[in-house]
């Protein structure tokens, strides 16, 4: 019997059988097209981020520092299988019960989508025997493999016992609207990952961009696992089923605030019409329009509102933030340096984590600089240093930043002690609180202070925060777990 499994709770189970594929040195024409394992250095400077796909540009400057090797992360390769008796290669005439095999050019191509590598079996079994021994065949090559049937599931069975030979499968019922069964499991001498789809092509898209995406993307140790997800609200009513997730495709309007579900949805066009995904959860039936949803992006015109074009710079009267560059090393070792009495009590420290062996060290300028800028790139934190005049004054942070229901984030600063009370804090934290109200969209910012740090208390109160509570024991600062005051401000314009 089929296992009954909610979304999150099969996607949780996908991802632990993802393992992440290990970076290896490969020779510089051989990387060219993978993607970075690690930082590289030329000296004490950073040239390349781990991260970067290898390009050309890529190849010629690891040469020009005197590399031939480069540390790569390997795109994960995923096998397509299509099976069933009364599938037929699109261009052949159809006959009877036959149907054209569509889905392995859909799961080919967004695999590819999803920066893995697609290999796509061009031969269709149509028994047991058959598909076990392609299945065998293409372990080899496989990183995952990933097998469909034809439409209302009628070869799933066959997929189901032809697997079931190579390794442990589950089948399972996932509380998805108008989807199928799905397997999932290990299998072969490798223990090699395998999904099972539906069979019918836009519940194997779906089920590609819900399970197989971010399975890659693990594998991949990707910065962003799932797309991205967005609230908007209803140009017109939907409904759902009761006890089952929706998606819903639909079009998402360039400024995000509001998107349309497509009509006839059973129809294939939709998925060549629609740029996003309306997500309904289970318990819901209908919705009204005008009703905020969420939405899963799919391609957008505009960049969304999670990746932020970076650098970010804000400037106001004789104020910028800015991120700190390279060369900004020396101003900022003399602003340390200066201050290192007056911001000790205040900073955040490492706790010590039993079987920890992390290294406590603090990092160096250059390595600090590489982490502000990839969180920056992804989204998850803005660093910005405080610049008055021309001359470096401070830090200023919008970090732990997070979409979906919650659309929040935390700020935080400091400043040089001879440019305090000034007035400069405050319009720099006003600054960044606009930014992130104005240009992400955010719901709610916190500032966490101690309750005896009464300048920062001002700073959050001239800024309108106001008091939401105490925090007992909330942060680790010089050396020990800290209570601090919860001061919270909320955009009026996300409702």
């Amino acid at each position: 019997m089929p296992e009954q499994m909610h979304v999150d709770e099969f996607l949780t189970a996908l991802l632990a059988i993802s393992r992440p594929l290990e970076s290896f040195d490969m020779p510089l024409l051989d990387a060219h097209g993978a993607t970075l394992a690690s930082d590289i250095y030329a000296g004490d400077r950073l040239v390349m981020h781990a991260g970067t796909r290898i390009r050309s540009t890529q190849i010629g400057l690891a040469a020009s520092i005197g590399l031939d090797h480069l540390p790569v992360r390997p795109h994960p390769r995923v096998v397509i299988i299509s099976a069933g008796p009364d599938l037929v290669e699109p261009g052949k005439e159809l006959h009877g019960s036959e149907e054209f095999e569509t889905n392995s050019w859909i799961l080919t191509t967004g695999v590819r989508e999803a920066d893995g590598v697609a290999y796509r079996v061009h031969s269709i079994p149509d028994d047991e025997e058959q598909l076990k021994a392609v299945v065998e065949d293409q372990l080899v090559r496989a990183d995952l493999v990933v097998v469909s049937g034809e439409r209302g599931d009628d070869s799933f069975d066959l997929i189901t016992r032809s697997l079931s030979a190579l390794g442990e499968i589950t089948t399972a019922d996932v509380a998805i609207e108008n989807s199928g069964r799905h397997n999932f499991g290990l299998i072969g001498p490798d223990r090699t990952p395998v999904v099972t789809l539906p069979g019918d092509p836009i519940s194997a898209y779906i089920s590609l961009e819900l399970f197989v995406r971010p399975m890659i993307r693990t594998m991949l140790v990707a910065e962003s696992v799932h797309r991205p997800s967005v609230k908007a609200r209803l140009e017109k009513p939907i409904a759902s089923n009761l006890g089952v997730r929706s998606y819903l495709r639909a079009i998402l309007s360039e400024d995000s605030k509001s998107v349309r579900a497509l009509d006839s949805q059973e129809e294939m066009s939709t998925l060549a019409q629609a740029n996003a995904l309306i997500s309904v959860p289970e318990e819901i039936t209908e919705m009204a329009a005008g009703d905020e949803v969420i939405v899963v992006v799919l391609r957008r015109r505009l960049d969304d509102m999670t990746t932020q074009t970076w650098p970010v710079i804000l400037r106001q009267g004789d104020i910028t933030l800015r991120p700190l560059r390279l060369r900004d090393r020396g101003k900022w070792d003399r602003l340390r340096s200066t201050n290192r009495e007056w911001l000790s009590p205040w900073e955040a420290t490492m706790p010590r984590v039993p079987g920890d062996k992390a290294n406590r060290k603090l990092p160096t300028y250059f390595s600090m600089v590489a982490a502000h800028n990839k969180e920056g790139r992804t989204g998850r934190s803005i660093s910005l240093a405080i610049w008055h005049k021309g001359d470096l004054v401070g830090q200023i942070s919008l970090g732990g930043i997070i979409y979906g229901a919650l659309r929040g984030a935390h700020i935080g600063y400091w400043i040089d002690t001879a440019h305090a009370n000034q007035g400069l804090v405050t319009s720099s934290v006003e600054i960044l609180t606009q930014y992130a109200f104005n240009e992400l969209k955010l719901h709610r910012i916190e500032i966490n202070l101690r309750p005896e740090n009464d300048a920062s208390r001002r700073v959050a109160e001239k800024c309108g925060y106001h008091l939401e509570g105490e925090r007992p024991r909330f942060l680790h600062i010089d050396g020990q777990w800290r209570d601090h005051l919860s001061f919270v401000r909320e955009n009026p314009n996300i409702s």
